[in-house]
């Protein structure tokens, strides 16, 4: 699927594999900006590949955000104290998990471990993140539905 160019405004944080931190970070900014996640009708979360760290112990620290989308950085009231971040337009697979969001590492796993090994796709330098179209009213929700979208040439 081919994506246009997004800017994403909302807060940073980082997170490792072992400790997830995201539900927090997405509380946080629901907390603070839930209006511009309503107006915009999704919330993306970005993992900041280029700020990944890998510890000794095989745990994997790495930057996020989360936000969601604006048509412009200069119309956001500074008192809000968003950061700002482009995606990319290019080239993205896209998958869809649905269900509860402790089993999103299983569609990850799928996505890299089995996907990516039996296609001939290559992954693109650029970030991959996650785009939710309504609210998650509960990490455990079965409706819940998040697409993935990882970056490919």
């Amino acid at each position: 699927m081919m994506f246009e160019e997004t800017k994403v405004a909302g807060i940073r944080g980082t997170t490792s594999l072992a400790d997830n931190r995201l539900p927090g970070l997405w509380e946080e900014f629901m907390c603070r900006h839930k209006d511009l996640f309503m107006a915009a009708g999704a919330g993306y979360g970005i993992c900041e590949t280029q700020q990944t760290t890998y510890t000794e112990d095989g745990d994997v620290l790495f930057a996020t955000m989360v936000g969601s989308p604006v048509h412009d950085f200069e119309s956001l009231p500074t008192f809000l104290s968003l950061e700002q971040k482009v995606l990319q337009a290019g080239k993205y697979a896209v998958f869809t998990h649905r269900g509860t969001l402790a089993n999103l590492f299983k569609t990850y796993q799928y996505i890299f471990g089995t996907w990516l090994q039996t296609t001939k796709v290559v992954l693109d330098d650029r970030e991959d993140f996650e785009v939710y179209e309504r609210e998650v009213l509960s990490f455990d929700a079965p409706d819940n539905e998040v697409k993935i979208y990882i970056p490919v040439k």
